[in-house]
């Protein structure tokens, strides 16, 4: 195994998306703190960094939706009591720069050429498409492609407490490391490698620990990712082709090689 990336941030990483046509990992940054939002870009070859905490005109109701074809998809909300998507902007993955922003429309997928948006107007919602480069309106009535939606990361299966398999690994655990495991396993075979993260209860809080073994159950890495958590995580690592990408200590990026 080897780490491709180790990228440290000031906020706490919220999400990651990946534009697969292009190689790019997209980070969504908060500062609590000072309620700051901003978005960085890394190359998946090497982990440099391609924009580093871009912050745009837009409010904390903001997120990213998706990322393909070199662009980086934004939805806007009015606030958190009001889920519902306000706005969608598309930000240029090469410049940085904003390259359209359409107001009371909602993203629903993109193609090299073309995006499909939706709008909601007295209860009936309607589709058209913009052309992706400049947002200048390609139709303004259209139906959505028949697409199957394509799964391009190996994500770990999820075991709770009390569910057969959870007590399966548990036992595994509790043999291998004298631990006990609670909460939940995520657990996640690829190749050659097993992958797992679990939680122990400390002080009535939660630490966070990953684990990767052989299949003949030697240990290549055993580390420490959170502790003092009030929950588990909703989501906790990822494998893109043979790429596994983590988040430590909620502020810290790592990418490693199996």
């Amino acid at each position: 195994m080897q780490e491709k990336i180790n990228y440290s941030t000031k906020g706490a990483i919220w999400k990651l998306l990946i534009d697969h046509e292009e190689r790019l990992l997209w980070l969504e940054i908060r500062d609590e703190e000072e309620m700051s939002l901003s978005y960085t870009c890394l190359q998946l070859k090497d982990g440099k960094t391609s924009w580093k905490e871009l912050e745009l005109e837009s409010t904390w109701w903001s997120g990213m939706i998706a990322a393909n074809h070199g662009k980086l998809f934004i939805s806007k909300y009015s606030n958190e009591k009001n889920p519902e998507p306000e706005a969608v902007m598309a930000i240029d993955s090469q410049t940085g720069s904003l390259l359209w922003e359409k107001e009371k429309s909602q993203y629903e997928l993109a193609t090299k050429e073309l995006v499909y948006l939706s709008k909601n107007e007295e209860g009936e919602k309607s589709y058209y498409t913009i052309k992706a480069e400049n947002g200048d309106i390609s139709e303004e009535n259209s139906t959505l492609p028949n697409e199957e939606a394509k799964n391009f990361y190996d994500l770990p299966l999820r075991y709770f407490e009390g569910e057969e398999y959870f007590e399966t690994v548990k036992t595994f655990l509790q043999k291998k490391l004298q631990v006990n495991a609670s909460k939940v396993i995520n657990y996640l075979e690829k190749g050659d490698k097993i992958i797992l993260s679990y939680y122990l209860s400390e002080n009535k809080l939660l630490s966070h620990f990953m684990l990767i073994m052989d299949k003949k159950g030697k240990t290549l890495l055993h580390e420490k990712l959170d502790e003092e958590l009030k929950g588990i995580a909703t989501s906790n690592f990822f494998v893109f082709e043979n790429l596994l990408l983590f988040i430590s200590s909620k502020t810290l990026l790592k990418g490693i090689e199996l």
